[in-house]
């Protein structure tokens, strides 16, 4: 059985509209729910909360920011494109190509992509 596709043929310009207007509210939502995490886990008011964000001094900081951010990149890189493929295709695991392995170039490219720009990463900080 076929699943049915919400938005089907959709012009490029409104997917790539409505992929920005689902990702800035799935990292506002999932950014509330870090904060709310962080109040249930740690006890603190959200005043405190904000503070331990901005400047994380303590071991309870540091923690607690390790687990915003999982929340916080779950909500920002990970459910939105699973989300939008689910709403613009009807098979949403070959239109995000998770139906096939990338090549062993495309691996390395990324790979070496990534230790070179550390450096630069490294000299804004």
């Amino acid at each position: 059985m076929k699943r049915r596709t919400f938005f089907p043929d959709t012009r490029p310009a409104i997917k790539i509209f409505w992929l920005i207007f689902i990702m800035v509210l799935s990292a506002l939502i999932f950014s509330i729910l870090g904060l709310v995490a962080g109040k249930l886990l740690f006890h603190r008011d959200l005043t405190s909360l904000l503070g331990m964000l901005s400047q994380p001094e303590s071991k309870t900081a540091i923690s607690f920011l390790y687990i915003f951010q999982i929340i916080n990149q779950l909500g920002m890189f990970i459910l939105p494109p699973l989300l939008f493929a689910y709403l613009f295709s009807a098979n949403s695991g070959h239109y995000l190509r998770a139906d096939r392995m990338p090549s062993l170039m495309i691996l390395f490219l990324a790979g070496l992509s990534i230790f070179a720009v550390l450096p630069f990463i490294n000299w804004l900080t």
